[in-house]
């Protein structure tokens, strides 16, 4: 039977020299939806960089903050040897990041490395400033500094999870209050419409079409480094994510006024299933010579299917769009 997750999206704030720091964090949060599953809670990691698209006509920062910060749950910021670049009204982007948050009464995890610096990278003007923002967040919070990788994995393992309870035991508590009539009905809405934007920008970025292209392997090297079906691995198990995610929505959309979005919903997980299907079956492949190994794609097939998935994801965001402005 579907059940309704809750979803926390997590935005990881950072200045340019923080790097195995995302990426423990990303693989922390993998295990820890694993390891949670049964309670119906999954964490997602956000950033800049992977999740940010191009749009022109605002500051940097300012687009940032309306694509991802404001639609985040709380903020875990990693900080190294450098403060960052300063925006129009901070000294850092990273810091205009930590105090959005804060303003928005939302929780905040800030960790400080202890980590050697290697020369090259050391700039003293940038230490400094970091130094001195990191004594002014001593007067307005705990802080947590750490001295290597494995010490800072030990403290991320312990810091998220009371604070994924908390959040929701909060928003558990708001639900439990507040009636499921049409005229409340939004701000649920409102969610579900984020929660597919992200679904969607997600898709951009993994279905990448590069990853598939010209994947010919000569494996002159034993053992291999590497199958050339690795992409067709790594998005089967997206989509089946997807899928999942897609008939829990659908058993949530269960009011009058979305019976149009619901079986738009239904013909996507089909066209997914249909997607996964024809992946398994190695139907975008084409094979050069009579080897295994030796394989390409058809990209202009795979472009097809990738457009009609995100046509009717955008389909049905605007819709939900549309119900929610009236």
């Amino acid at each position: 039977m579907p059940k309704l997750i809750a979803y926390y999206n997590i935005f990881i704030a950072s200045p340019s020299d923080i790097v195995e720091e995302k990426k423990l964090i990303k693989t922390i949060i993998r295990d820890w939806n694993i390891a949670h599953k049964d309670l119906n809670i999954q964490l997602d990691s956000v950033s800049w960089d992977t999740h940010a698209r191009p749009e022109m006509g605002e500051p940097p920062q300012t687009t940032i903050d309306k694509q991802l910060v404001d639609d985040c749950d709380f903020l875990i910021c990693f900080f190294g040897n450098r403060l960052g670049s300063s925006t129009e009204t901070q000294v850092s982007g990273t810091v205009e990041e930590i105090n959005k948050f804060l303003d928005a009464g939302k929780p905040v995890l800030v960790y400080f490395s202890n980590l050697a610096i290697p020369p090259n990278d050391l700039d003293v003007s940038q230490l400094q400033e970091l130094k001195n923002y990191k004594e002014s967040c001593r007067q307005k919070g705990l802080l947590k500094d750490y001295n290597s990788i494995e010490e800072l994995k030990d403290s991320l393992n312990l810091h998220i999870t009371p604070t994924v309870f908390q959040l929701h035991k909060k928003n558990s508590e708001e639900d439990e209050s507040t009636s499921y009539s049409e005229e409340n009905q939004q701000p649920s809405l409102d969610l579900l419409y984020k929660r597919l934007s992200f679904i969607y920008q997600k898709i951009n970025i993994e279905f990448d079409l590069v990853d598939f292209e010209n994947r010919k392997f000569s494996f002159l090297r034993f053992p291999p480094l590497k199958s050339p079906y690795d992409n067709e691995e790594k998005l089967f198990h997206l989509f089946e994510e997807i899928q999942t995610e897609l008939w829990n929505i659908a058993a949530w959309l269960n009011m009058d006024n979305v019976e149009s979005v619901k079986l738009k919903v239904y013909t996507l997980i089909t066209k997914i299933k249909g997607f996964n299907r024809s992946l398994r079956q190695g139907n975008f492949r084409s094979h050069d010579s009579g080897y295994y190994y030796d394989t390409n794609y058809d990209v202009s097939k795979l472009e097809l299917e990738r457009k009609e998935i995100l046509d009717q994801f955008q389909s049905i965001i605007f819709d939900i769009n549309e119900i929610i402005s009236g």
